[in-house]
């Protein structure tokens, strides 16, 4: 009798082991293919998203964009971070590391509702500094290695305009840009 009672309880500890190591596997995924991200990268990500939730004129303080445009277009959405869950990370490079991101700002609550929708963004060293990176249109080319565009293009379109198409379309010069002056009433 005592055989089995010793039997009973070493499978009961092998059963309540596995169970233990798999909520612990749910509750602490790896995070990248190739292992942990790098400090830098981890509080890159928490900074930006910790300076969105206040405003873009503080996130675009963390990122990088590939023309002189988009910065300021950027800023000017006035958008603001309400929420996100980082759904995955990959290691594309020893350069650049891509997210897929769950993400809920001011913008996408009033386009679509209270819903969560999918970003693909990216933390890239330029010039030995790490940025933030909101699109794949913003990594540089010489940091493209193993990057397949494919797997961080959006499904729909709708609502996106190549900053290149309108670039061009836009005139700076004094004669055809429009000054207000807003006066307190």
């Amino acid at each position: 009798m005592l055989k089995y009672k010793k039997k009973g309880l070493l499978f009961a500890a092998i059963c309540v082991f596995v169970l233990i190591l798999s909520v612990l596997f749910q509750v602490f995924p790896e995070n990248t293919a190739d292992g942990d991200l790098p400090k830098e990268v981890s509080e890159l990500v928490e900074n930006y998203m910790n300076a969105y939730k206040i405003s873009t004129h503080e996130s675009v303080k963390y990122m990088h964009f590939e023309n002189d445009f988009e910065p300021s277009a950027y800023r000017e959405t006035n958008s603001r971070l309400i929420d996100y869950e980082i759904e995955s990370t990959k290691k594309i490079n020893d350069n650049l590391y891509a997210f897929t991101i769950n993400i809920k700002t001011l913008t996408s609550l009033r386009r679509y509702g209270d819903v969560y929708r999918t970003a693909y963004n990216f933390a890239a060293r330029i010039d030995g500094k790490w940025y933030y990176l909101n699109g794949i249109s913003h990594v540089p080319p010489d940091l493209q290695e193993n990057l397949n565009p494919d797997d961080y293009t959006y499904d729909d379109n709708e609502n996106k305009v190549n900053p290149n198409d309108i670039l061009g379309a836009l005139d700076f010069s004094e004669e055809e840009t429009q000054h207000y002056t807003i006066s307190p009433e």
